[in-house]
């Protein structure tokens, strides 16, 4: 088992620099955002913005898109950056979900599965022309995904699966307590806060590949028990949510005790 350290997404920083020096300190960085910029560094209203769409947002966080517009290729922001500091490295990304995104569209007209058959193409050249840089690690940030029904879980699954791209690996971060049901008819690798989830984690292990934690102590050992043989390859360690609002001393502290759960774990042979 090859146990890593890497983050949500987002972080509370103003200042690239200080970003940039924050999440290469994790043994997998991410393409961060930085909400504190402006609305459009938000959760969905980043995506909407980076696809020529977003509108306006209104007081209550809902997004006004332009549906008729063509969705046009997603630039990342920040990547230039980013891909300069980084040489050499591997990296993870992290975007809204669909499902997710479909509840945030004050104005949509669009059912799930056409938003979703949408989205594809300008995600799959993301994820192409991301792949070519380093990624190994996309995430889907789906915090409202335990409203969703079958149908809606089966949509978000094959709209996942259509995506699938060698060397790039999936998960859906989901920071909300989710029946295991959701976890069985969902079908992919999930990043779950395991702090709760009512009915105990040991039945979702099958389908954790990002453990949230959320203070970043961890003792793998106790989590994963006799299971252990069921991680072949990495397991990812992480705050349990995006960092945005948190004070930079919490981002310091939460990054050390990962590291300090990891080392634990190395020197336990998990």
């Amino acid at each position: 088992m090859n146990i890593q350290t890497t983050h949500v997404g987002s972080l509370p920083f103003t200042d690239l620099k200080e970003a940039l020096a924050y999440t290469f300190q994790y043994d997998l960085p991410v393409l961060f955002t930085l909400p504190s910029l402006g609305k459009e560094h938000f959760m969905g209203a980043d995506l909407c913005y980076q696809l020529g769409i977003l509108n306006s947002i209104n007081p209550k966080g809902g997004l006004e898109i332009n549906e008729g517009e063509s969705f046009k290729p997603i630039t990342p922001f920040f990547s230039k950056e980013f891909f300069n500091a980084k040489g050499n490295r591997e990296f993870k990304y992290q975007i809204i979900g669909p499902y997710t995104l479909s509840k945030m569209l004050s104005n949509n007209q669009l059912t799930l599965k056409q938003l979703s058959e949408k989205l594809i193409p300008s995600i799959k050249a993301l994820i192409h022309n991301l792949g070519q840089d380093g990624l190994t690690l996309f995430s889907f940030d789906e915090p409202l995904i335990y409203q969703a029904n079958t149908e809606e879980l089966k949509i978000v699954k094959d709209f996942i699966t259509e995506l699938t791209s060698d060397g790039v690996h999936f998960s859906v971060h989901i920071c909300s307590d989710i029946p295991i049901e959701t976890c069985q008819k969902l079908g992919v690798a999930l990043n779950l806060d395991i702090s709760i989830l009512k009915s105990g984690y040991q039945a979702y292990l099958p389908y954790i590949n990002v453990i949230g934690l959320n203070e970043g102590i961890l003792n793998l050992q106790e989590f994963v028990g006799t299971n252990s043989s069921k991680y072949l390859g990495n397991i990812y360690i992480s705050p349990a949510c995006g960092l945005y609002g948190r004070a930079t001393d919490f981002c310091h502290r939460i990054l050390n005790n990962l590291r300090e759960s990891k080392e634990k774990c190395i020197a336990a042979k998990i």
